[in-house]
């Protein structure tokens, strides 16, 4: 449709309902709209909608209709309240049949929504307007900016703050008022502090707000003269396009939830409309079938050339700052959308694929406008599932949820708060947490064509199917003023309750409740392209008023990209005033995440190790670099891998094939004690992907370590690494190096020739190197004057041991209970020892009965990780893990905000004399990486204890 025919689409259905008589648009109300400012029904005299009109008649040049626009223009300046010693002064009412003042709330937004229009007017069209008419409307305006200079709204108040720096600076420039025009810039560049912090808007992924103020930015670029303002609105426009091209999805013509505001579940086509407009049809669509504004046609917006492409982008997750804690905003400021000034960060997630989206606030309210925890899916026929809280058949403002996301799965909890009100948490005058109720609950709803989706209910388990999706929900538990509440399906048989209260109507004072929470899961996949997800292990503590719950994948790895290690949800307990609420669940969140992130620095830190010339590396094949092969980095292979073992992380299975393919191609070292070490982790990866290009590697190697390594008396496998083969010598790091990889491979390939020799190695090394006072390992033994060189019972030689061991045991098949006993009475004796000589600061010293010894951080985080994964699996009494908690403490200061580990020891031989073990070189390595994330994934999951 050409711009002619779509003016005349838009304009003439409009123009059929002026009242010439009164000058003004009418408007049929059948019910209440809104209900915060008017509830009023039936036939008005809409005053914004006819200032909309008249403006779009002569910025679109309908001639026909001047005397008609100019009459109406007229009409609005007359309705304007023009007492300057009024508090409304400025501004107007929704309609002609009830003024300001009989208004349920004036709503002071109206000054800018209304001027706006007078403004662009006079200053495109100002040639159509006469004389007196245009004194009137500048008068209009005037007033109008006294109105939003004195209410000052706050930056986090998005479209507003965007359209009154509009309004002021462009009322500034066309009155040739200094005043007006300096507040405005002042409040623009605020907004534009403001927004820079976070990147993107506090009215967050609003599918009606981004169009108000993609609007406003081009009226500001087409209205403003001063440079500085004009590069502003640029910053702006790049804002606003970038989050919808984040979260526009392409394949489904929907906006990805969630939203911070919204007015419908479903997309109507106006954003498909406003992105074919300003990706000059790119992207987007103009079937005509779309909803589109006057002011799409008025004011039509442009994309930035470099952010088009990302609305071509099939999948995606977000995980973003809407808000940022900060000093910008003041008390004098109104503030809307985050009220409070103090406010913690405020996050959130969306997961977008070619068949779903699924997006949660990590914290949020229920009020009407939010679309939260939400599933939208199917093109065809669009459907959409999401949460909301019910107050009768209204949302509930005072319900809360509190959430964590990861991709396709949201653990969430439920809770109330005693100062959000009911229906408007601004404007509501009851804010005590009583309410006049026949019911209070939640209600996770399926909306629109949801008519092909079925739904099954096990337990409290409810599995959705249609559409090309499953969505399983499962409320965990649901307690109300502490007993157990209701979960039933609703009357339409799809929708799920939690009752809350149900009964005749009275007062329910929700601030006198015990206990009241809910926990719930939700996940959401393609039965044709993915694995139903498993359910996974959730875990709940109560503590210093608050639940935390946190979900871990309930095998060694997530499914179907359940995602980071375990997802976290934190709330009070009881209902609570919301900044405390908010503050508190903010916090717990913020200290089990920091966490995470560290977590993602170490791995970063590990894939881009190299030698960078400050240590001479004195082995023939570099332990330092990534891009070698050698058992340091075997070690961090194997830590990478255990951390997709734990999270499902796909990216992360792909860099490990990618550097094993690379390593290949370029030819793999002389085989050797050390040179094994990578192929376990090359066994993990064959064993989870079945990838045939890494058998015959992989058997290769398995023979070498079975009948050409050499052996020492009594069949050990000889230490022999690249450049020494320390004949007839037995060290401690061969468990871990070669023989953990014979087990896996014993498993592999049901052999049980490969588990007998591993059970064999680990019972001469134990033999030979146990030091029978302590119940330590010495490093080495030599059969050559048959020793045990220094007797030092060095820290690293003896992780290796711990580690190794606790992973040892998930590889021995059933029936050999013997062997894991025996094997367990090693772990508990050396346990004991190692908590007699733990450091203050939670680490150990590199000799550990010499605290004189510098203390050493790739052996403590070996430790920690042996010790909890011991107790978790309940092989060490719970005690132990208190050691390993404060090793894991001490380790965490040794790690820089780069995720860099420090205080890591280079590789070490064994020493004839104790004192050379004092003076190797420390500098950060693959290894202290390694370990470190092998400490933190497991302290990430839950401890069982004996």
């Amino acid at each position: 449709m050409d711009r002619q025919g779509m003016t005349d689409r838009l304009l003439r259905p409009i123009h059929g309902r002026y009242d010439a008589e009164e000058r003004l648009v009418t408007v049929f109300n059948e019910n209440w709209v809104g209900g915060y400012h008017t509830r009023r029904k039936g036939l008005v005299h809409n005053i914004r909608d006819s200032a909309d009109y008249a403006a779009s008649v002569l910025i679109l040049e309908k001639e026909e209709w001047y005397q008609e626009a100019l009459q109406i223009l007229e009409r609005v300046c007359s309705l304007q309240d023009t007492d300057p010693e009024s508090k409304t002064y400025g501004l107007w009412s929704y309609y002609l049949e009830e003024d300001l003042k009989t208004m349920l709330a004036p709503d002071y937004n109206w000054a800018d929504f209304i001027s706006k229009n007078l403004i662009g007017a006079l200053i495109l069209k100002e040639d159509l307007i006469p004389q007196p008419l245009q004194k009137k409307m500048k008068a209009a305006v005037r007033a109008a900016a006294a109105c939003s200079i004195k209410r000052n709204v706050a930056p986090d108040y998005t479209n507003m703050s965007v359209m009154s720096s509009m309004t002021l600076i462009s009322a500034g420039e066309l009155l040739e008022d200094r005043k007006i025009f300096e507040e405005g810039r002042k409040r623009l560049r605020k907004l534009c502090r403001y927004t820079a912090l976070s990147g993107t808007f506090s009215e967050y992924n609003s599918s009606a707000y981004v169009l108000v103020a993609m609007h406003e930015i081009d009226r500001m670029r087409l209205f403003f003269k001063d440079e500085e303002c004009r590069e502003m609105a640029e910053f702006l426009n790049r804002t606003a396009w970038n989050m919808l091209a984040e979260h526009y999805n392409l394949s489904l013509m929907q906006l990805a939830p969630p939203q911070a505001r919204a007015y419908r579940n479903l997309e109507n086509g106006s954003l498909a409309f406003a992105i074919w407009q300003g990706t000059d049809g790119k992207y987007g669509s103009a079937s005509g079938k779309e909803e589109i504004s006057l002011e799409a046609v008025c004011f039509p917006p442009h994309c930035p050339e470099d952010i088009q492409e990302k609305f071509g982008r099939k999948e995606r997750w977000l995980s973003e700052f809407y808000y940022r804690k900060n000093s910008l905003r003041t008390g004098d400021e109104d503030t809307v959308i985050i009220r409070e000034l103090d406010s913690p960060d405020r996050l959130a997630w969306s997961f977008l694929t070619e068949r779903f989206c699924l997006g949660a606030f990590r914290i949020c309210d229920c009020w009407a406008q939010r679309r939260n925890c939400m599933v939208v899916w199917d093109r065809k026929d669009p459907k959409y599932f999401r949460l909301r809280a019910l107050d009768g058949q209204y949302d509930f403002c005072s319900a809360m949820v509190y959430a964590d996301q990861y991709r396709n799965r949201i653990l969430g909890q439920l809770g109330l708060v005693t100062d959000r009100g009911s229906f408007h948490y601004i404007l509501d005058q009851r804010k005590d947490g009583a309410y006049q109720t026949s019911f209070l609950g939640y209600r996770f709803e399926l909306g629109d064509d949801s008519n092909t989706v079925s739904v099954k209910r096990t337990g409290n388990t409810f599995l959705y199917e249609g559409g090309g999706l499953c969505i399983r929900l499962t409320i965990d538990r649901w307690v109300w003023d502490g007993r157990e509440g209701e979960i039933r399906l609703d009357r339409d048989g799809r929708s799920v309750l939690l009752v809350g209260y149900e009964g005749e109507e009275r007062l329910v004072d929700t601030a006198a409740f015990g206990e009241t929470w809910g926990i719930f899961r939700l996940e959401v996949w393609d039965p044709e392209t993915e694995k139903t997800p498993d359910e996974g292990v959730l875990i709940t503590k109560k503590e210093d008023g608050m639940l935390v719950s946190r979900l871990c994948s309930d095998g060694e790895k997530g499914q179907s990209g359940s995602g980071r290690i375990a997802l976290t949800a934190a709330s009070p307990l009881r209902p609570a005033p919301y900044a405390a609420a908010v503050e508190r669940a903010a916090a717990a969140w913020e200290e089990t995440h920091r966490k995470e992130a560290l977590i993602q620095k170490l791995m970063e830190q590990i894939k881009g190790m190299k030698n960078e010339g400050a240590v001479r590396e004195v082995c023939p094949i570099s332990i330092i670099s990534m891009d070698s092969w050698e058992w340091p980095q075997g070690v961090a292979l194997f830590a990478l891998y255990q951390y997709y073992m734990a999270s499902g992380d796909q990216d992360t299975l792909s860099w490990l094939c990618g550097w094993f393919d690379a390593r290949i191609q370029e030819g793999l070292p002389p085989q050797n004690i050390n040179t094994t070490c990578p192929m376990l982790t090359l066994a993990c990866i064959y064993e989870e992907t079945g990838l045939e290009r890494y058998r015959s590697i992989l058997e290769k190697w398995l023979h070498g370590a079975m009948k050409e390594l050499p052996r020492t008396e009594e069949g050990g496998l000889q230490h022999v690494v690249s450049g020494n083969r320390n004949e007839g010598q037995l060290w401690d790091d061969t468990l871990y190096m070669t023989v953990l990889f014979i087990a896996k491979m014993g498993r592999i390939l049901h052999d049980d020739t490969c588990i007998q020799e591993s059970v064999r190695q680990f019972l001469v090394h134990i033999k030979y190197l146990t030091d029978r006072k302590t119940g330590l390992f010495f490093h080495g033994w030599t059969f050559d004057g048959n020793h045990n060189f220094a007797e030092a019972l060095w820290g690293r030689g003896n992780s290796w041991y711990t580690a190794g061991l606790v992973d040892y045991l998930d590889i021995l098949p059933e029936g050999m209970e013997g062997v894991k006993e025996f094997l367990l009475s090693t772990l508990d004796r050396q346990a004991r020892a190692l908590a007699a000589c733990q450091d203050e600061s939670g680490l150990w010293h590199t000799l550990l009965d010499d605290p004189s010894s510098y203390l050493e951080t790739s052996a403590s985080c070996a430790f920690a990780y042996g010790l909890l994964k011991a107790v978790r699996l309940g092989y060490l009494d719970a005690s132990f893990a208190d050691i390993a908690q404060k090793a894991v403490r001490g380790v965490l200061e040794k790690i820089d905000e780069t995720g860099m580990v420090h205080g890591v020891s280079y590789g070490t031989p064994v020493f004839e004399r104790k004192e050379d073990y004092k003076k190797i070189e420390i500098c950060p390595m693959p290894y202290g990486q390694s370990m470190a994330l092998m400490m933190l994934v497991e302290a990430g999951r839950e401890t069982a204890g004996k």
